[in-house]
C-alpha cells in the first residue's frame, strides 16, 4: 500500500468514530466507499462494490504493467486485451464523473492515488510537451530544428500547434502560455528574443 493510500485511509478510519449526525452526506457516502475499499462494509450496496472492484482491477493492471490502459484509437485493436478496453472505458466514465462533480471526496482522492490517473491526460501532456520546448529553448537560444533527428519530435509539436492556430483549433489559453515563451512564433509574427530557423517560419 502507497503512503499515499494509507493516509488516506487513517484520515477516514478517524472520521469512523465521528457520530452519523456529524458527518455530512459526503463524508456519509465516503464512509461507505472507504469500508468497502478495506472490506469493512458488511452489506455494500451493487453500485459501491462495483466501483471499488473496478478500482482494485484498475491498481492491478497499473501494478503488472506500469502504465494506465491505452486509450489510443490508433493502436491495433487486436493488440488491446479485452480486459484492457474494458479498464479505459471505465477509466474515461470517471474521468468524467469526476469532472461533473459526481463523485464523492473519497472516490476522487482514492482514483488520484492510482499512478498515472489524470482527469485530463491530453491536457496533462499538451503541458508537459510545453515544459520540454521551454526548456530545450531556454538552454539552446533557439528554436527546436525539424531537420536535426534529436529536435524533430519538438518542432513538429510546434508545428502542430502552428497549423492548429491557422485553423481556429487552439483555445485561447494555449496561445496565451505560447506566446508567454522567451522565443515563439505564429509564423509570420515573432515573439521572443530570437529568430526563429527558417523551416520552422
Amino acid at each position: 500500500m502507497s503512503e499515499t493510500i494509507a493516509k488516506l485511509h487513517a484520515e477516514y478510519a478517524a472520521l469512523t468514530s465521528r457520530p452519523d449526525g456529524r458527518l455530512n452526506a459526503d463524508q456519509t457516502t465516503s464512509l461507505r466507499y472507504y469500508r468497502t475499499d478495506i472490506s469493512r462494509e458488511p452489506h455494500p450496496t451493487i453500485r459501491v462494490a462495483e466501483w471499488i472492484k473496478s478500482l482494485h482491477d484498475l491498481e492491478t493492471y497499473v501494478g503488472a504493467f506500469a502504465r494506465m490502459p491505452r486509450e489510443n484509437n490508433r493502436i491495433d485493436p487486436n493488440r488491446i486485451s479485452s480486459h484492457e478496453r474494458q479498464l479505459a472505458e471505465w477509466v474515461r466514465t470517471q474521468r468524467k464523473a469526476f469532472t461533473q462533480g459526481r463523485r464523492c471526496t473519497y472516490q476522487q482522492r482514492r482514483l488520484a492515488s492510482i499512478s498515472g490517473f489524470s482527469t485530463a491526460p491530453l491536457d496533462d501532456l499538451w503541458t508537459s510537451q510545453l515544459a520540454k520546448y521551454e526548456g530545450f529553448i531556454n538552454a539552446n537560444k533557439r528554436a527546436p530544428n525539424s531537420s536535426i533527428p534529436d529536435e524533430r519530435t519538438l518542432a513538429a509539436w510546434a508545428a502542430k500547434q502552428r497549423l492548429r492556430h491557422r485553423t481556429g483549433r487552439l483555445n485561447q489559453s494555449r496561445v496565451v502560455r505560447l506566446e508567454l515563451l522567451s522565443l515563439w512564433s505564429w509564423g509570420s509574427r515573432l515573439t521572443g528574443r530570437a529568430t526563429l530557423p527558417a523551416d520552422l517560419e
